[in-house]
């Protein structure tokens, strides 16, 4: 084909056509992803290649890259521990050497572009009914797969071979699938190695002990009279934490809101800044974390494995306790009991009936603009044919109230990206087994309001109500009109 524009106007194109570098900003390390991204616009622009050559300049980067390392501040022979990649291993030894995070399989772990030895490479586009593999995808996903595992493997044993002594494994056995690397290891460990599973030593009494202190607070906190008495000390404190907040400086990376910012703004626009804006923790964690007597894992962990379930195998299935412990590995006998009665429950829901269709999309991610706020998010089960929108809970209380924000935020969100989007949404409570309708609502107001406290023309007002008896904040909440220092913006324009 003959090159009609520059390589810099064409990738310029191509990322403001897909939005691509957008939404990247919805995977994990967005913002690097994104600065990632712009660093390439910024070498198509200055490059004299063609798009072919500087394809595969792109790729030859990425390669070399991976190999370079960071300057040594330490001598071979100092006596300390030294944290260093495995290209930078390489032709060294040590008496004792730790290799982390075995819990993955050879293979298949790069993300797209694939490539193939020829030279093509090929990705997979999105449509209205989901991803579109381009011809000769799967040729290439699997060659550039099984290139990258025979790399991974000989990695693997650069690292392994630079003990002298004593070499430390170290990654999650219970639950791991067979092609798991750490398992293949133990199933079949090298002549003279001794393996010691260390799980039960991690699972100590104390755990169960401090989540029930939490437990106990929570229940104070609950008994407190309508007028919670301040504690004058601690909000000394926090205005303390306040005045030594220091911003990130601006990267350029455009600011996207998720959807829990709105509805924790909803909440309480003064525990949303504290929080999510400002990352101020305390030790009381809010109501939600508290752990039951029986299980030996924070709910919101055991929700995590459930919404993960629901994602890999569909709210229609119903796990034995050897799939629950592949998604959730640390799970007690009561824990795996409870995920097990939730999807039991669910199965037998009129609503799950017949969402094996194609159309059906279960975590779907979005990234649209509304109101001239870009929101990101994900949607746990949507169907287009006919419009329905499932969003799983596991708390123990029925809360929809809560939820009208996040509710609303998804259907517009389907509108504004032109698909067919129901007038409710549906909150399933699976352990209060209940399936709560929750119409939609207008947005607009909401946005603005966010937008104005972001601009410095709103303010963050703390919003009085039932739930500042379970405010980790409670008794430290700064009153209205208690100057809180400016923080730099997250929203422009």
């Amino acid at each position: 084909m003959a090159q009609r524009v520059s390589t810099g106007d064409l990738v310029e194109a191509i990322l403001r056509e897909t939005r691509f570098a957008e939404l990247m900003l919805l995977e994990a390390d967005g913002r690097r992803r994104y600065a990632n991204l712009m660093k390439a616009l910024r070498r198509a622009r200055q490059t004299s290649e063609g798009y072919a050559e500087f394809g595969r300049s792109l790729l030859e980067f990425r390669e070399r890259e991976l190999r370079e390392s960071e300057a040594p501040v330490a001598a071979e022979d100092d006596d300390v521990v030294k944290i260093m990649t495995i290209h930078a291993a390489k032709g060294l030894e040590f008496p004792l050497v730790v290799v982390a995070d075995l819990t993955w399989k050879a293979g298949g772990r790069r993300g797209p572009p694939f490539r193939a030895a020829d030279g093509r490479f090929s990705f997979k586009l999105r449509g209205e009914d989901g991803n579109i593999e381009p011809p000769g995808y799967e040729e290439i996903r699997a060659w550039d797969a099984q290139q990258e595992a025979a790399e991974e493997m000989r990695l693997l044993y650069v690292a392994l071979t630079r003990a002298e002594e004593h070499l430390i494994l170290s990654g999650a056995l219970a639950g791991a699938r067979k092609e798991n690397v750490l398992a293949r290891l133990v199933e079949a460990p090298p002549p003279g190695v001794r393996v010691v599973d260390t799980a039960p030593l991690t699972r100590p009494d104390a755990r169960r002990r401090r989540f029930a202190a939490v437990r106990a607070a929570i229940r104070r906190g609950a008994e407190l009279p309508a007028g919670i008495a301040r504690d004058e000390e601690a909000a000394r404190a926090l205005l303390a934490r306040i005045d030594g907040h220091r911003p990130p400086p601006p990267d350029g990376t455009p600011y996207v809101a998720a959807a829990a910012d709105l509805v924790e703004f909803e909440r309480c626009p003064r525990r949303y800044r504290l929080q999510r804006m400002l990352g101020i923790e305390l030790e009381e964690p809010p109501e939600g974390d508290e752990r039951p007597d029986a299980d030996e894992h924070p709910r919101r962990e055991i929700g995590t494995a459930f919404h993960e379930i629901m994602e890999k195998e569909g709210p229609g299935s119903v796990p034995d306790e050897a799939m629950v412990l592949r998604y959730f590995p640390p799970a007690g006998p009561n824990e795996i009991g409870k995920i097990r009665r939730w999807c039991e429950w669910l199965s037998r829901q009129p609503i799950v009936r017949g969402l094996g269709g194609p159309g059906v999309r279960k975590e779907m991610p979005f990234l649209v603009r509304l109101g001239g706020l870009a929101i990101r998010g994900k949607m746990d089960l949507y169907s287009p044919d006919p419009p329905l929108l499932l969003d799983w809970k596991t708390g123990e209380r029925v809360r929809a109230k809560e939820y009208e924000v996040q509710v609303a935020v998804y259907v517009a969100a389907l509108r504004a990206a032109g698909m067919p989007a129901p007038d409710h949404g549906k909150l399933v409570y699976v352990d209060a087994e209940q399936v709560v309708d929750v119409p939609e609502r207008p947005v607009a107001p909401l946005i603005e309001a966010f937008k104005d406290a972001h601009r410095g023309e709103g303010s963050f007002r703390p919003k009085p109500g039932d739930a500042c008896f379970h405010c980790e904040f409670r008794k430290a909440c700064l009153r209205d009109g208690v100057p809180i220092p400016r923080t730099q913006a997250l929203f422009d324009g």
